[in-house]
C-alpha cells in the first residue's frame, strides 16, 4: 500500500478506523503498517469534510445522509471544529424546506440514536462548541410541521411516519435538556475546582511562608 491508496482507504471509510478494521482487516494492517502520522489524519479528515459541504445538496434524498457523514467526521476532528459545526448550522438554516421524511432522518441525527444519545449532534454541538442556543433555534424552526397518516410511505419503517416523527422530537428534547444542562454543570464543576486548585496554591504558598519567618525570626 503506497500513500495515495492509503488516503482513499481512509476516506472510503471516512476516518473511521473501527470500520476499517472490521470491514477490511487486510487492508487495515497494512494501513497501520504504514505509520500515517495524526496530523495527515487530521488533514483528510478535513478534506472530507470540505467534500461533504460541496456536495451537501446534490441529491435531496441524501441530505441526510450527507448530514450524518458530516457529524461524524466533524465529531473525530482536532481543528476547526466550531467553524464546521457553524458552517453546518448554516446548510441546517434551510433545511426546513425539505421533505417530511428528510427532516425525520436529519432530527434524528442531532438527537441521536444510541441509548446515550453521545453520537448525535446535539451532544456534538452542546460539548464542543457555544453554539447550542443557535442549533436550538435551528431545530425549533426544522421541527415545525406536523405529519398525519397521508403521509405514510411504503417504505420500510415509514408506514406510520407520524409516530416515528414524535418520536423523533421527544429524543431531541430529551437530549437537548440533557446536555445543555449537563455540559454547563461539567464545565462549572471543572471552573470551580480549578479556581479551587489554585486558592489552595496560594494559601499554601502563605503558610510556607509563614513558617520560614516564624521560624527565621
Amino acid at each position: 500500500m503506497n500513500l495515495k491508496e492509503a488516503e482513499e482507504f481512509f476516506k472510503k471509510f471516512h476516518g473511521h478506523r473501527y470500520h476499517m478494521w472490521h470491514d477490511d482487516p487486510v487492508k487495515n494492517r497494512q494501513f497501520d503498517n504504514m505509520r500515517i502520522s495524526p496530523e495527515l489524519m487530521e488533514q483528510w479528515r478535513q478534506e472530507l469534510i470540505q467534500d461533504f459541504f460541496e456536495h451537501i445538496l446534490d441529491c435531496p434524498e441524501e441530505i441526510w445522509l450527507r448530514h450524518s457523514n458530516l457529524l461524524n467526521v466533524i465529531k473525530s476532528t482536532k481543528t476547526n471544529l466550531e467553524e464546521s459545526c457553524n458552517k453546518l448550522l448554516d446548510f441546517m438554516e434551510e433545511f426546513h424546506t425539505l421533505d417530511k421524511k428528510q427532516k425525520v432522518l436529519i432530527i434524528e441525527n442531532m438527537a441521536g440514536r444510541k441509548n446515550s444519545q453521545e453520537d448525535g449532534g446535539c451532544y456534538l454541538i452542546c460539548s464542543k462548541t457555544n453554539l447550542k442556543e443557535r442549533m436550538h433555534d435551528i431545530m425549533l424552526k426544522l421541527m415545525d410541521f406536523e405529519c398525519t397518516s397521508n403521509d405514510d410511505l411504503d417504505q420500510r419503517g415509514w408506514s406510520d411516519i407520524r409516530t416515528r416523527f414524535h418520536d423523533a422530537l421527544n429524543s431531541y428534547d430529551k437530549a437537548y435538556a440533557k446536555f445543555k444542562i449537563f455540559i454547563k454543570f461539567i464545565r462549572n464543576s471543572f471552573t470551580y475546582i480549578f479556581y479551587k486548585i489554585i486558592f489552595f496554591i496560594i494559601v499554601y504558598k502563605y503558610f510556607i511562608l509563614f513558617i520560614y519567618l516564624y521560624c527565621y525570626f
